[in-house]
């Protein structure tokens, strides 16, 4: 007894120690893999823990009957309340908290409807690990028993060897298990009868397009008034029309992204011995090139070899046709047939968890060839969420042969999205992709308002082979992810992917007009191989658009993009990218691993490139990553410049390491200044390298070697040009053989970087790095991010207007190596001696522009009405509606009430307007309040006549929609600044040095009779002013004016109403402060000295941010700021080991080499 207490004891000062070493940590600081030293990640899922609430119900669906209570094992139902098909108590049984579904037992239904609990009380669907054993399978198919051998149909080949049997529903999938559990899918009936025999080209038993002169647009046709596709295949379709017609055409399309697509076949041209279908889009878009290839399916002729299946769809059901693989009796198998196509499809989840279960055997939507429009079920999932999600997560689930495993979208624009966790899943076998997880963004829409995406957490899932029969017009990325505020994508470990793996948009889309304060994404310790099986120009990992997004720690390998109609030239015959900024903007990429399996420009499995970007992106850092074996190292187009390459590894680039020189995106775009000036690149590393080392555009150098890119990147004058050293020597142990640590006294030893990371702000409207500017040492460039409304076109992002400060007296001998890099001079030292100021001048025009009328809506239901109303409804505001008439309605009376709309339907009714004026005519005014709804997506406006004004005894109606949310406000006239703190909250953060002596100084200085400073009181302890109708300050409570380095941050809180001053990533001290009226001062904003030159400041500064907002309003802590800025990942490598004085370039650091992080 008493060793056991000991060990107790024991273990709770382990944990105490533990937890306050901060071992546990943020989730980004959690690998959530098991790292190898070696540089490799392996899946380490968290166990799944049996949990379930105080109201529990049993489902056994082999077993159960729902006429029992369902709350006991031996009174279990058998379906769940939201499966169409219970009955009984089962059905009238949605109240309880948790939902157990039996192991071992295949549930063959389906949930449809809504879930919402609570958080002290969620929802779960789940099992219990002591009731039955094997899987809890929710199943999407029937088992179809009573195979007849020999088909009744002549247009079946060899029909004695077929079976079938008459079911009475459509599967567009069937499967085959054996008695041992194995599962084979069997493949729709198809010519050729290919399989995968070369796993890095999955289409290489496909038949291939002749499509003679394809570049002139010739081989078209027209079927009923509709341009389409002639694919000529003159050694294949040599059969009849009746052979073809009706049936379905698989075809890989170009120019680029070429995923192939399922288009009817409508027509055949005995002559050119072609098929006529129509493309990607529909009609005749896209292009079919010489040598894309293709595959025929869904023809009973096609029915003609081993391992088939077709079926005959009559109504509702039908008769299925099969050929089980060496000719096998279906009755020895259990032969599945796929019937439902969402598993569990919900319009609204709150507060759900789902976890433990397994999902299997989904349909498809029957039409192949349809795009995502035509059906909401074309885009189905075994999981599947189109509504509002809050705190939902499904953890620790099984899926496999399902056609996505989850799908969650915020369909309409009041829909909203947040705290959605989607951990610790197993998904192999996918037609379409892995993951769908998107707010309401979508093509053609620019202004608000968009669904609210809050947090998404997508952890520790494993997939494999996904997205191998895509959707029409989507390219089945594995894990797609649209626009969430806040993101951590980690420990996903993805092999064999058809699409992209990781496909990650921030931000706000190009065109968007929306206001976008806050972004913070994070994906680190993910691992992705072989993906881009069956497309091309996408990468392994990729991020679109805005951030600040940290990419770190992740490995990309082997990125496919085989495009076999051009794959002649050298090193063009993969178009994939192992990680991918595809118009991605302020991304910050770290202890990456990027490495290729072959980088023969011969070859056809030459891997591209390791870094790409699409567009002129900026602001974009890449430092201490490693690429290995690849043709090409890095893609970009510098018009815009503010891009760093630091400290990398680039060993075996075959054809060139930095190509960076207007890209395909741009090719046609002219530029006139090339920012080159704000661009770095040093201390990268270089083994086994070609003579055409690279080019940089806007140099005047041309494709040159190491040298002569060197010479380019100083005549520049850049921040950093040293480039790096190029060696002979072996840098790491077996990169080949996938060990990446460096070897003893590598080349890249001593030559890593130190760089600073900052954490992502609300509203960051200046950042200043204090990084010597050689080209113009008296200006510091401004780096902030913020997409603004103005932030529109991302092919324009990067000639935005930035911040940059003047310096006066300031000259390149004022700068310093400062504590947060020492890559660069990147601090600078302010001598009042000399006046050494910087300065922003105030903007010209104000931060919105009058304002504007709200847009009207004018709407004709029928011809005697015409109905004015403001552009949308918003909730609580009164409205005024105009209702005309076109003519006399005798003895009638008009009247107006307002219904609400759901997405999937009528809500109810709202309200009406009191006044019920003669219906005659001319135009009258209604008041209309409306109120807000859960689930409401639009208002129903219904004009009525009646003779009482009652809506009993109506005569005549019409009705109009008018859409739900607030009207589009006025754009503003200029981007924001750092003197716009106006009514808003603010702050101010900044890391200096304050030698003794310093009573009275600024640092940051925007105040006139309004406006803020940041400085020092008489005694050096730091004060804060902010001043609007009246002047608050709060101080301190001891010097900062010490000679050491310290991190401030100074808050205006106006929601709470505070000052705050944080110091060294502590609350150091809060003033209680109302601030009324406007704080923004219409003079220059000036760091290193305020108002008269006894302000003038004494010492050094590294880094100042100024963002109009607060810490809450940035969804973070002081602690969490100070934790990444200082004892981030980015200050560690790839297995998670500090880095010391001076670390390694590339990914792993040299005292990494024998260190296992879990």
């Amino acid at each position: 007894m008493k060793d056991n207490v000991h060990k107790i004891s024991f273990l709770l000062v382990a944990l105490i120690t533990l937890l306050s070493m901060n071992v546990f940590g943020y989730s980004w600081q959690q690998p959530h893999a098991k790292v190898s030293p070696r540089g490799d990640l392996e899946w380490a899922p968290q166990p799944f823990v049996a949990e379930k609430g105080t109201d529990v119900r049993y489902i056994d669906y082999e077993s159960g009957n729902d006429t029992r209570d369902g709350l006991s094992k031996s009174t279990a139902w058998k379906h769940h309340p939201l499966d169409p098909a219970a009955t009984g108590n089962a059905k009238a049984g949605i109240g309880a908290d948790t939902y157990i579904f039996k192991r071992g037992v295949m549930y063959r239904g389906s949930l449809n409807g809504r879930l919402t609990g609570t958080a002290q009380r969620p929802i779960r669907l789940t099992i219990d690990p002591a009731w039955g054993s094997g899987e809890a399978t929710i199943a999407g198919s029937e088992q179809v028993t009573g195979w007849t051998k020999g088909a009744d149909r002549t247009d079946i080949p060899e029909a004695a060897k077929v079976w079938y049997a008459d079911i009475n529903f459509a599967p567009r999938a069937v499967w085959a298990v054996a008695q041992n559990g194995s599962i084979t899918r069997i493949p729709l009936a198809r010519t050729p009868n290919w399989s995968i025999s070369d796993p890095e080209d999955v289409m290489s038993e496909w038949f291939v397009w002749q499509q003679p002169e394809w570049w002139t647009g010739k081989n078209k046709t027209t079927v009923n008034g509709v341009t389409m596709h002639l694919g000529i295949d003159a050694q294949n379709l040599t059969g009849k029309a009746s052979d073809y017609v009706g049936g379905l055409v698989w075809s890989e399309w170009g120019i680029v992204m070429g995923t192939p697509f399922a288009s009817l076949i409508e027509s055949f041209d005995a002559n050119k011995k072609g098929i006529g279908f129509q493309g990607f889009w529909y009609n005749d878009s896209g292009q079919i090139i010489t040598g894309n290839r293709y595959f025929l399916e869904d023809k009973p002729n096609f029915l003609d070899s081993p391992g088939e299946f077709w079926f005959n769809k009559t109504g509702a059901g039908g008769r299925l046709y099969m050929r089980l693989p060496g000719d096998a009796n279906p009755n020895s198998f259990r032969i599945e047939a796929a019937c439902r196509t969402n598993l569990m499809d919900f319009n609204e989840l709150k507060h759900v968890r789902i976890s433990g279960l397994s999902f299997r055997f989904s349909n498809l939507f029957w039409d192949l060839t349809a795009r995502q429009f035509v059906h909401n079920d074309v885009q189905s999932a075994a999981v599947r969420l189109l509504g509002t999600g809050k705190d939902v997560k499904i953890s620790n689930n099984s899926f496999t042969h399902v056609n996505m495993a989850i799908r969650m979208k915020a369909v309409a624009d009041t829909d909203s999205m947040d705290e959605v966790v989607i951990c610790d899943n197993d998904i192999r076998f996918t037609d379409f992709g892995a993951m769908d997880l998107e707010g309401s963004a979508r093509w053609g829409k620019s202004d608000p308002p968009f669904a609210f995406f809050g947090d998404l957490k997508v952890l520790r899932n494993r997939l494999n082979e996904i997205g191998r029969r895509p959707v029409r017009s989507d390219s089945a990325h594995a894990i797609n992810i649209g626009f969430p505020e806040t993101l951590e994508v980690a420990g996903n470990i993805l092999e064999r992917t058809y699409g992209a793996g990781i496909f990650v948009f921030m931000g706000k889309g190009s065109g968007e007009t929306s206001d976008i304060p806050l972004t913070r994404g994070f994906v680190h310790h993910n691992k992705a191989v072989q993906t881009l099986l069956a497309a091309n120009d996408w990468g392994g990992i990729e991020t679109w658009q805005g951030g600040p997004v940290y990419v770190y720690n992740n490995i990309s390998a082997n990125p496919c993009g085989y495009w076999n109609w051009t794959a002649n030239p050298e090193g063009n015959s993969r178009l994939g990218f192992a990680f991918y900024l595809d118009g991605a903007f302020k991304n910050y990429y770290f202890n990456n691993i990027a490495w290729g399996a072959n980088n023969d420009l011969t070859s056809k499995y030459c891997n591209r490139s390791a870094f790409y970007q699409a567009t002129p992106t900026i602001l974009n850092a890449f430092f201490n990553n490693t690429a290995y074996r690849f043709a090409e190292g890095s893609g970009w187009s510098p018009a815009g410049g503010r891009q760093l390459f630091l400290g990398n590894v680039w060993d075996d680039i075959s054809q060139f390491v930095f190509g960076h020189g207007k890209q395909k995106e741009d090719e046609g775009a002219t530029y006139s200044n090339y920012q080159l000036d704000s661009m770095a690149y040093s201390r990268n590393v270089f083994s086994k390298i070609p003579e055409t080392f690279g080019h940089l555009e806007g140099t005047g150098f041309g494709q040159t070697n190491l040298d002569g890119f060197k010479e380019a990147a100083e005549s520049q004058k850049m921040l950093a040009y040293d480039v790096g050293i190029a060696t002979q020597a072996q840098i790491m142990h077996n990169p080949a053989q996938g060990d990446m640590r460096p070897v003893p006294n590598s080349p890249a030893a001593g030559k890593g970087v130190k760089f600073f990371v900052p954490w992502s702000l609300s509203r960051t409207v200046g950042e200043w790095n204090f990084r010597c500017n050689n080209k113009t040492p008296a200006v510091a460039l401004d780096e902030h991010w913020y997409m603004s409304p103005l932030v529109v076109n991302r092919d324009n992002y990067y000639a935005l207007p930035r911040h940059d400060l003047q310096g006066t007296n300031l000259e390149a001998s004022d700068y310093i190596n400062g504590p947060l890099e020492d890559w660069c001079k990147g601090a600078i030292r302010f001598n009042p001696a000399r006046g050494t100021v910087l300065t922003l001048p105030p903007p010209a025009g104000d931060s919105q522009s009058t304002e504007q009328p709200s847009e009207k809506l004018i709407q004709s239901p029928a011809d005697w009405l015409e109905v004015t109303t403001d552009s949308m409804f918003e909730p609580g505001k009164e409205h005024t509606v105009t209702v005309k008439l076109k003519k006399t309605f005798p003895g009638q009376k008009l009247m107006v009430h307002l219904h609400w709309l759901k997405t999937d339907g009528w809500g109810g009714y709202d309200s009406h307007s009191f006044y019920t004026p003669d219906a005659n005519a001319g135009s009258y005014d209604f008041t209309l309040n409306p109120s807000a709804h859960d689930n409401l997506n639009a208002y129903s406006l219904l004009i009525g006549m009646s003779p009482t004004g009652n809506w009993e005894g109506v005569t005549e109606n019409a009705s109009v929609s008018v859409p739900y949310g607030q009207p589009t406000p006025p754009l503003p006239s200029r981007m924001p600044g750092p003197h716009d703190t106006d009514q808003n909250n603010f702050l101010v953060e900044v890391i200096f040095q304050a030698v003794a002596g310093n009573q009275g100084t600024a640092l940051v200085s925007c105040i006139g009779e309004r406006g803020y400073e940041l400085g020092f009181d008489n005694s050096g302890a730091l004060k804060f002013r902010v001043k609007a109708d009246s002047e608050v300050s709060v101080t301190s409570p001891g010097t900062v004016a010490d000679g050491r380095w310290h991190h401030a941050i100074a808050e205006a809180d106006r929601s709470s109403g505070a000052l705050r001053l944080y110091i060294d990533g502590k609350l150091a001290a809060q003033q209680n402060a109302t601030l009324s009226g406007s704080a923004r001062h219409t003079g220059n904003l000036m760091v290193g000295k305020g108002d008269g030159q006894a302000t003038a400041f004494s010492g050094a500064i590294d880094f100042l941010r100024i963002a109009l907002g607060s810490l809450e309003d940035s969804k973070t802590t002081i602690d969490e700021l100070y934790t990444w800025q200082f004892d981030g990942p980015f200050l560690r490598d790839f297995t998670g080991r500090k880095a010391g004085a001076s670390r390694t370039a590339g990914a792993i650091d040299s005292g990494s080499n024998f260190t296992t992080v879990h």
